[in-house]
């Protein structure tokens, strides 16, 4: 065993994902990367590398994380690494073992699935109840169904976990007659109010609805009501109008290109829905591509096909820059709904990515 420091370092760039926030906290894997370490390390110093303009706001929201300079021996860890049970054993045995790391953005929607044994044991471990059916709610397939004391299922509800588990975590709650297929965690206080959630990883504080499917929700977002959402990553704080919907097919079945500011991504995927930023907000009916980027903070109309690559902090259209006072009051009145307020060095940093000053 190993007691020397860990450097988690900024990994590839993740666009739009990592935009703002440093991809080592962003819970793309059901649980952001420095948290796993921690809890598998708790005596054991973590360093990261974070913007100078975000310290404040990473020493707040994870004060045992260490700001200063690592010193020489410290272990690098990619910041985009999957923080799987094998791989944090393994870590304490050979402090080089490699690790599974997200090296596109596209690539978490089928990777975060390789954290599952680590989410599994840490909800064990916390006291998560092994859910049973009855007669109000149908637990099905051999996979354990991991709840929180604190959920809420309403009855008239379907649990499938033949394919993989399900986490749910403090707060959740279940309306009826909703259907879950595992493999599926849901974050603190998140709500699945109507419809299908299948085979997704949904961050904390998330209102879900309508049809969403083998997708990724980071965190304060919503999606509250009818339409497809499929082979998606969403970010924080972002709103998705009622009767949005992504494509994730296209009609000749081969590989989709992720759109880029410059040139497009080669994924290699067959099924890819949309990459969206944080802050953004979709009008009712927005359509999304395939492959489609939506830029940090961007607005689109109600009704429209968006463009595949839309730049950040747009307003409608992609040359039609984002007022910054309109960005922030819309910013302070949707954080007031999950009782937050902006953090100063947060809107230090997005005034740094601010491309229209």
């Amino acid at each position: 065993m190993t007691n020397r420091p860990l450097l988690v370092t900024v990994g590839p760039d993740l666009y739009p994902l990592n935009h703002i926030f440093p991809t080592w906290g962003l819970p793309w894997a059901g649980i952001p990367l420095v948290v796993a370490l921690y809890h598998r390390f708790p005596h054991r110093p973590i360093h990261v590398m974070c913007p100078d303009s975000l310290q404040l706001w990473c020493q707040e929201r994870f004060p045992f994380l260490t700001m200063t300079p690592a010193p020489s021996d410290a272990v690098p860890i990619s910041g985009a690494a999957c923080p799987t049970l094998a791989w944090l054993d393994e870590l304490d045995r050979q402090p080089t073992s490699p690790h599974w790391a997200l090296t596109q953005p596209a690539h978490a929607i089928r990777d975060w699935v390789h954290s599952l044994s680590l989410l599994e044991t840490m909800a064990q471990r916390a006291g998560f109840l092994n859910r049973q059916g009855d007669d109000r709610v149908a637990v099905m397939g051999p996979h354990v169904v991991w709840c929180h004391p604190s959920v809420t299922i309403d009855p008239w509800v379907v649990l499938d976990a033949r394919l993989g588990p399900i986490i749910l975590h403090e707060g959740v709650v279940i309306r009826s007659h909703t259907r879950v297929e595992g493999p599926v965690v849901m974050g603190d206080h998140s709500q699945l109010l109507n419809g299908q959630l299948r085979h997704a990883c949904i961050g904390p504080q998330c209102k879900v609805g309508g049809e969403v499917s083998h997708s990724i929700m980071m965190g304060w977002s919503n999606k509250a009501h009818d339409g497809f959402m499929g082979h998606s990553v969403v970010g924080q704080w972002v709103n998705i109008g009622a009767g949005s919907v992504t494509s994730n097919l296209k009609h000749t079945y081969g590989p989709i290109h992720m759109a880029g500011a410059d040139q497009p991504i080669e994924t290699g995927m067959m099924f890819l829905g949309s990459m969206i930023g944080d802050f953004v907000k979709l009008g009712i009916g927005t359509q999304l591509t395939t492959g489609g980027v939506i830029g940090t903070g961007s607005a689109l109309a109600s009704g429209t096909v968006a463009p595949s690559y839309v730049p950040p902090f747009c307003w409608m259209a992609p040359d039609t820059p984002l007022d910054w006072t309109a960005f922030t009051t819309s910013l302070t009145r949707m954080m007031a709904r999950r009782s937050q307020v902006p953090h100063p060095a947060m809107l230090d940093r997005i005034r740094e990515q601010w491309p229209w000053n």
